[in-house]
């Protein structure tokens, strides 16, 4: 229950606004093993049509019955102007929020409060970022919001905040919340910029509004509080593109980059001018754990990379060096997430080598025409995945953030009506681990051209890259410890698969797909073989008779063109039902 109060003195004038959080009644277990944000505000910043934040909005419709509407641009898409979308200054309210640990008052202050994400931003669960302002009340938040996890080059804790962000799980969203926390704590000891995170328990206007994960704002006032650098003075590039700071640093660069792209980097002044430039142990680390973690939304995509440098020249200070770093965030969809982050994935070879400024991993290959850059990356790879991905640490920490988020988490996926089962998330990222190491390796050794004597397991289907693609209705998988899968679905009557991780099928070949399916229902449907992504182009089709009775199912295809990225599905049926598939193989026969 949210109390605001008000005096008012008998000449008619208001005090400031009292603003207090109470908890009545029964509460969840875990409640007190977590901090509790409870966010107060006039319920009208939220949820009026024309100013709430988290509402299409009146905008958006308006822009719907008028000429320039396109009908193309997804329902979810950033790009619509709706409330949620909308950015700025202007689409700031102001809010109180106030912080319970163990069931006391331990902070609270009167700040403003954004929508946070892209594409999340359209999820019913958003991502938040809260700001201190003197408009609202102090200019910072003076509070310890990551208990100690928040640190500076000096090892000292960060205690005071212009702006914190809570986030819906990113990507992860529906899939396991705490991937991007985890990948980011494996981090630990790279030279790289990440961002201290904290799971909490948030409450708006009294109402359970689910788990979030608190974290840093990656910005100048995290580079200075970090790195001890003038907050005026720092420039950050984010994908390429998107700068904030000095207009002329980021021409600079921009130089730069269209000259590496052309330089020859076996010329050791090239490579050189690179090192003075930027921080070559960090592009190394950046591109050893992206690829390491299969961070589709980075490599492979060309996304979520940034750099920063300060313009300062301070001997002190090894961090006003003038070059460029590089920091880490948004590492969600990977390590499992779907079947284009799988543990088999070779993301060396499936990088954008475009040259684009776009691509931080066009540098990557760029460099590795340079012998002593070719050699350093090799060592420092195995290094990163044989310390800070070492099978015990990275499961002993799933362990951690599976026992302290899952009561969590189930209840916020039952608030906000999200199916997956998150217990089976979790399974899904405890495989990608389990498996990575001896793929990586291999990956590497194909890299520099080191033949290891490879022998993959001939199945090359994986449990757990299997996942449902719909367009209408709600689905999930769960991840049965007999190896099998059970879909379940709720349908409308649109388009829906099950798909395969994806996988590399050669020219000539010819592969057996075998399986054994039940349904609750008989469906009338198909499978295929299909490209994962791009044109789509079919290479099988088979139509397919399902019924409560458990068959076995052979599909063969022999391929016309090589292809990286092929994905079998099986399609669902228009209703409500539940498929069984168990004893799943994928073989080359020739």
């Amino acid at each position: 229950m949210i109390v605001r109060a008000v005096c008012r003195d008998s000449g008619g004038i208001y005090s400031e606004v009292a603003t207090n959080s109470y908890f009545i009644g029964k509460t969840a277990s875990y409640y007190k093993d977590m901090k509790v944000l409870s966010i107060s505000t006039d319920s009208s910043n939220f949820f009026d049509k024309e100013k709430g934040i988290y509402m299409i909005g009146d905008q958006y419709y308006r822009w719907k019955n008028s000429g320039s509407f396109d009908p193309n641009l997804d329902v979810g898409s950033s790009e619509n102007p709706t409330n949620y979308n909308s950015e700025g200054k202007e689409w700031e309210r102001p809010c109180n929020i106030q912080v319970f640990e163990q069931g006391k008052l331990k902070f609270t202050e009167d700040v403003g409060v954004r929508i946070a994400g892209n594409w999340t931003a359209a999820f019913p669960q958003k991502s938040m970022t809260f700001y201190a302002r003197r408009d609202y009340g102090a200019n910072k938040m003076q509070y310890d919001f990551f208990e100690g996890g928040a640190t500076d080059t000096d090892g000292a804790k960060i205690k005071e905040y212009k702006k914190v962000t809570i986030r819906n799980g990113g990507n992860a969203y529906d899939n396991c919340r705490f991937r991007d926390d985890l990948n980011q704590s494996l981090a630990e000891g790279l030279s790289l910029g990440t961002q201290a995170k904290q799971d909490y328990i948030v409450f708006l206007d009294g109402e359970f509004w689910g788990t979030y994960s608190m974290q840093e704002k990656l910005d100048e006032n995290y580079l200075e509080s970090h790195y001890h650098v003038d907050s005026d003075r720092v420039t950050t590039i984010k994908n390429g593109y998107e700068y904030s700071g000095l207009e002329s640093v980021y021409q600079d660069f921009r130089q730069f980059w269209n000259w590496a792209m052309s330089a020859d980097m076996s010329d050791q002044s090239n490579y050189k001018r690179v090192c003075d430039t930027l921080d070559i142990n960090g592009l190394m680390d950046f591109i050893a754990f992206e690829s390491y973690i299969v961070n589709w939304d980075c490599m492979i995509n060309s996304n979520n990379w940034m750099i920063w440098r300060s313009d300062e020249n301070d001997a002190s200070n090894p961090y006003a060096d003038g070059k460029w770093r590089f920091l880490l965030f948004d590492t969600e969809y990977s390590s499992g997430y779907d079947g284009q982050c799988s543990f088999r994935r070779d993301c060396f070879k499936d990088m954008d080598r475009s040259g684009k400024i776009t691509s931080i991993s066009s540098l990557f290959n760029k460099l590795m025409s340079n012998a002593e850059f070719k050699q350093q990356f090799y060592s420092r790879y195995k290094e990163i995945m044989n310390d800070n991905f070492d099978n015990s640490k990275v499961s002993a920490k799933i362990d951690s953030y599976a026992s302290s988020t899952t009561d969590a988490v189930n209840d916020t996926f039952r608030r906000f009506g999200v199916s997956a089962k998150y217990d089976s998330c979790i399974k899904m990222i405890r495989n990608f681990y389990k498996n990575r190491a001896k793929y990586a390796e291999h990956h590497l050794n194909l890299l520099y051209g080191i033949n290891d004597n490879w022998r993959d397991d001939p199945n090359m289907i994986d449990q757990f890259g299997w996942s449902v693609w719909m367009n209408d209705g709600e689905g999930s998988i769960d991840y049965n410890d007999d190896g099998s899968i059970t879909v379940n679905v709720v349908r409308t009557g649109q388009y829906a698969q099950v798909s395969s991780s994806t996988v590399s099928l050669q020219a000539g070949k010819t592969y057996r797909m075998t399986y054994k399916i039940s349904t609750s229902q008989n469906v009338n449907t198909y499978s295929m073989f299909q490209q994962g992504y791009g044109e789509y182009k079919s290479y099988s089709y088979q139509d397919h008779v399902f019924t409560p009775n458990v068959q076995t199912i052979t599909d063969t295809v022999t391929m016309t063109q090589s292809d990286d990225n092929v994905k079998f599905l099986i399609g669902l049926d228009k209703g409500t039902g539940t498929y069984r598939i168990s004893d799943f193989s994928l073989i080359c026969i020739n």
